[in-house]
């Protein structure tokens, strides 16, 4: 399926399979926080509460949490913080799927005691610190 995405100043178009559009709607409802409906059913849903997600989303071979990933195809560097377990996620700069596969996590300390935790795809991974803005690197 040809998905199109317009903003102000950008067009980009994907072919996707039924599963990725799925995918690629969530991450944007999550993002926008409300689903993409028309104003009338999103009025209608207004006042009734969330369904709650199913309990048993995550198995083998899904991430959640935070990942630094370097993308396969293009070289970008993704940085994500997955609310749900995923099996992948879309690259920021090509926009193609990069399979969460073989992470590998890493655990630093930044030297304003920050803990800083996730799971990488690459060899040596550089995150920069929430809390003073320094960068931290590690071999993972």
């Amino acid at each position: 399926m040809k998905v199109v995405i317009w903003t102000a100043d950008r067009q980009w178009t994907f072919e996707l399979e039924r599963g990725w559009l799925q995918a690629l709607v969530s991450m944007a409802a999550d993002v926008d926080g409300r689903p993409w409906v028309s104003s009338q059913a999103w009025e209608r849903n207004q006042g009734k509460p969330k369904p709650e997600p199913e309990k048993n989303l995550g198995g083998p071979g899904t991430y959640q949490g935070n990942v630094t990933l370097a993308c396969p195809r293009c070289g970008g560097v993704t940085r994500r913080l997955l609310k749900y377990p995923q099996v992948d996620t879309l690259c920021e700069k090509c926009g193609k799927p990069i399979l969460l596969r073989g992470l590998r996590p890493y655990d630093m300390r930044c030297r304003c005691g920050t803990n800083l935790r996730g799971n990488t795809n690459m060899d040596t991974v550089s995150v920069r610190c929430p809390r003073c803005g320094k960068e931290v690197v590690q071999q993972t």
